[in-house]
């Protein structure tokens, strides 16, 4: 994976709470973002991979990968 991250179109996304991953246009992230902060919102939706959709989607096979090794019951970082 060797896109630049001035070059990204795509964003991988990573939930805590839901223990979810989730692909989008990095122009919605940046929207929801903006509104979260216009409204003093907090968001559970972690950036973890940019690059171009196949990139994401690629970082998030391996990323489910991952996921599933993790313990049950993890507790959340302060």
């Amino acid at each position: 994976m060797t896109t630049k991250p001035a070059e990204a179109t795509h964003v991988l996304l990573w939930s805590y709470t839901q223990s979810a991953l989730h692909v989008e246009p990095v122009e919605a992230m940046l929207k929801c973002n903006r509104r979260a902060y216009v409204e003093n919102a907090c968001s559970d939706w972690v950036p973890i991979h940019l690059g171009s959709e196949d990139e994401c989607r690629t970082a998030s096979t391996l990323a489910m990968n991952a996921l599933s090794h993790r313990p049950a019951g993890a507790t959340h970082p302060q």
